[in-house]
């Protein structure tokens, strides 16, 4: 099981632009912005992939959804009738020719169904359901009424009401019961500022809190001091020998495979080796223990001996 949850937040999985004062979004692909890919190239980059899990709640895939089809009829009418004027400005001396792929409306729900399909398998994200039970229901009622975030007090028609942010509480309860069921940690990412008071989720708005965040969960700085301890001829002889085998030149590869953390409070970890030792492919299992600097070999196989 992965050690942390991502969820992203729907201001996070959509890209808007403006052009003449016309808001436009992207409709021929799904395009996040710049946030969604500093948080996965992060995670690619750092090799997390099989330490966290990425997610989307129904609610915020449906916005973005909404979003994308009033855009598309908003933004097509404006374009048709931007075309409409030139032509009507320019006469016969203007010959303006375009065609939309997709030229009715529903055409372009298929077509959305099928580039939001093609988003979620290239960024291995998944979505998740909110819960539908009666707790659910009454834990929101609770906070609404008491104006706990992310619930906020919102004047209309000259009356404060405090029920204003409802879909964001709903995808924070999707989350905290998410957190309860799969034990796994949870960061929510999003540049919606009404989440800062909430409690029990880690809640990321920019590429370094969420970098400082993932390295607090997963233990990442003490991951890479031990991948640096593994660089020190003493701590390779001591593995090398424990194989039977002698560290010198007949050792041409030294290589850390995985690092995890055992128990990290005591600076305990489990390490993966793979050395090639007189051209014998060696996979080594260590115990790893910070404060001494000591390492045991737990077990070895040789492949091609």
């Amino acid at each position: 099981m992965a050690n942390c949850s991502i969820f992203f937040d729907t201001n996070v999985i959509e890209a808007q632009f403006s052009h003449d004062k016309v808001n436009l979004m992207f409709h021929n692909r799904i395009v996040p912005n710049q946030l969604f890919h500093e948080v996965t190239n992060y995670i690619k980059n750092n090799g997390l992939e099989a330490k966290v899990n990425l997610f989307i709640s129904c609610i915020s895939w449906e916005e973005m959804s909404l979003h994308l089809k009033e855009n598309y009829k908003v933004s097509k009418d404006k374009f048709a009738k931007f075309i409409e004027a030139f032509n009507k400005a320019y006469g016969d001396t203007l010959d303006i020719s375009y065609d939309f792929k997709n030229n009715s409306f529903e055409e372009y729900n298929n077509y959305l169904e099928t580039i939001k399909n093609e988003f979620l398998t290239a960024n291995n994200c998944k979505l998740i359901d909110f819960p539908r039970d009666v707790e659910c229901f009454e834990q929101l009622v609770d906070k609404c009424v008491h104006k706990q975030a992310p619930f906020q007090k919102a004047k209309a028609g000259g009356k404060d009401f405090s029920d204003a942010g409802f879909k964001d509480a709903v995808i924070f309860e999707t989350i905290v019961r998410h957190k309860r069921d799969s034990g796994s940690a949870c960061i929510f990412v999003t540049t919606d500022g009404d989440f800062r008071e909430v409690e029990g989720i880690h809640i990321c708005s920019n590429i370094g809190v969420f970098q400082e965040t993932i390295t607090q969960i997963l233990g990442l700085q003490n991951i890479d001091t031990v991948r640096n301890r593994f660089n020190d001829d003493y701590i390779r002889g001591t593995i090398i020998e424990e194989t039977g085998n002698v560290y010198d030149e007949s050792v041409s590869t030294f290589e850390v495979l995985d690092i995890n953390p055992i128990a990290e409070e005591d600076g305990l970890f489990d390490v993966t080796i793979k050395a090639i030792i007189n051209e014998a492919i060696y996979n080594i299992k260590c115990r790893y223990e910070t404060y001494s600097n000591s390492v045991d070999v737990e077990d070895y196989s040789i492949k091609n001996e």
